[in-house]
């Protein structure tokens, strides 16, 4: 399995100078799996290049999207997906059990003046739920996909992807600590033995007596769970910057700390660790530093990832 990062914001896009780190574009992921076809994973801000970068290769466009809630920051990049517009192309739709109704209604022109030029019945490309991508689980050729429900308004799912004894779980917009059904110890089972965590960190631990119930994690909670868990690597990810400029390492500065060597393994109080900038490739052998920029923290749980131009493979 490889993973592409296109994009890690949370809430809203936020392009400009101030984040050219970490990337402007909102949550959309696209995993890799040998012998079949793309899988996205929402459709943030970011799917638009994704979509052009498709429409440009070679060959059938076949694409499955994986949808994990209907909150706009995950859905409204659709309406600029190219492979959408693209006659013969097929989007299969799976994941949230919802996730087709919340495509169609971005394209509904019968509120007010309409909400975009473009109907949803306007769309060359074939798009449609497929049953057998729905909860609690599925496959996706030799990948088992498992899902969990996610901690937010409105729900929403996680998803852990297995293949032969490997696993890869991304969990977005999750408050681990606050109302819902769920708690620390059922999000640690489901995560339990992953070679990479990627999870929802938007706020600051002194932010979340402010925000609690508002469905969205701390860094530190995050690390907490990542270590319950034993899980290989941990990558965060749903960043939120307003009204500052992106921190941690940036282009090349980054490099590998042992976990509690000299008090380097651990973040310290107030800082950002976030999944790289948009189009980021995440690549790491078993519990090794990650290609050119390398990884902030390493050794175990402690593994906190930060860099652009990555590969991750699973």
């Amino acid at each position: 399995m490889k993973l592409t990062f296109w994009g890690t914001r949370g809430s809203i896009a936020v392009p400009g100078p101030d984040t050219l780190r970490h990337g402007g574009n909102t949550t959309c992921l696209c995993l890799e799996i040998e012998g079949q076809r793309p899988v996205v994973l929402d459709a943030g801000t970011g799917i638009r290049r994704l979509g052009l970068q498709m429409t440009e290769a070679p060959g059938p466009l076949d694409i499955c999207l994986l949808m994990t809630h209907l909150h706009w920051d995950h859905l409204l990049g659709f309406l600029f997906f190219e492979p959408a517009y693209t006659t013969g192309a097929s989007i299969a739709v799976g994941g949230w059990p919802r996730g087709m109704e919340g495509l169609r209604n971005i394209f509904d022109a019968r509120r007010g003046d309409g909400n975009f030029p473009v109907t949803f019945g306007d769309l060359p490309a074939r798009i449609q739920a497929d049953e057998g991508l729905r909860p609690p689980r599925f496959r996706l050729g030799p990948v088992q996909v498992f899902t969990m429900g996610l901690n937010h308004p409105q729900g929403g799912i996680g998803f852990r992807f297995e293949q032969e004894g490997h696993a890869l779980v991304f969990l977005t917009d999750n408050e681990l600590h606050g109302p819902g059904p769920y708690g620390p110890d059922d999000y640690a089972r489901f995560c339990q033995g992953a070679d990479v965590l990627i999870h929802d960190a938007q706020y600051l631990p002194e932010e979340m007596d402010r925000r609690r119930g508002w469905g969205h994690s701390d860094w530190a909670s995050v690390v907490d769970l990542a270590q319950r868990a034993g899980v290989g690597q941990l990558i965060l990810t749903q960043h939120r910057r307003p009204g500052g400029r992106d921190r941690g390492p940036g282009p090349g500065q980054g490099r590998p700390r042992p976990a509690g060597a000299g008090g380097q393994g651990r973040p310290k109080p107030g800082d950002r660790r976030v999944a790289g900038q948009d189009a980021n490739h995440l690549k790491p052998s078993s519990g090794a530093a990650f290609g050119a920029q390398g990884c902030l923290f390493r050794g175990g749980p402690d593994n906190l990832l930060s860099g652009r131009r990555q590969t991750q493979e699973v």
